[in-house]
């Protein structure tokens, strides 16, 4: 089964936002929502969702990791993969457990099992979802395609990413 899933990002240094074009064409980005209390808004159908806020994902080089918040829906079993690439050149996203990481980025990131535990979330909110911090490197501007595939159910996040 395909889900199809629109999504963009959240900076934990700051607010790194979508918006609705790259170029000449529209970056098929998500209406945000709020998933979960305590969180900022989220796009997306799930399994996977990514947060985020209201404007666009400033890029300001292949090296400067932005990072994001993933939030996976328990329900849907097996691991977790990431990737992505720029749908416009295929150039691919490059993906870190941190934004930091200059070195260690890879084509394919396997979400850890548990996550982490963000404060201000329900113990409901606990037991549905896991959440994961992480960075996302992208060679240069514009509206990249993510795919995750988890267990056997895909979702695919867009994220408009625009020069600084």
């Amino acid at each position: 089964m395909k889900i199809k899933t629109l999504g963009a990002a959240l900076v934990a240094t700051g607010l790194v936002v979508v918006s609705p074009a790259y170029g000449q064409e529209e970056c098929p980005v998500g209406r945000p929502e709020i998933l979960v209390r305590g969180i900022a808004q989220v796009t997306g159908d799930g399994p996977l969702w990514v947060a985020v806020g209201s404007g666009t994902i400033s890029w300001i080089g292949p090296n400067e990791g932005v990072t994001v918040l993933w939030v996976r829906d328990y329900e849907v079993s097996g691991p977790a993969l990431i990737s992505g690439a720029n749908l416009a050149s295929g150039a691919k996203a490059g993906f870190s457990h941190t934004a930091l990481a200059l070195a260690s980025r890879a084509e394919r990131y396997r979400l850890e099992n548990i996550g982490f535990q963000p404060n201000d979330i329900s113990q409901a909110d606990l037991r549905r979802y896991s959440f994961h911090r992480g960075g996302v490197f992208f060679p240069e501007p514009g509206c990249y395609e993510i795919t995750a595939q988890i267990g056997r159910e895909k979702a695919t996040l867009y994220l408009d990413v625009e020069q600084q």
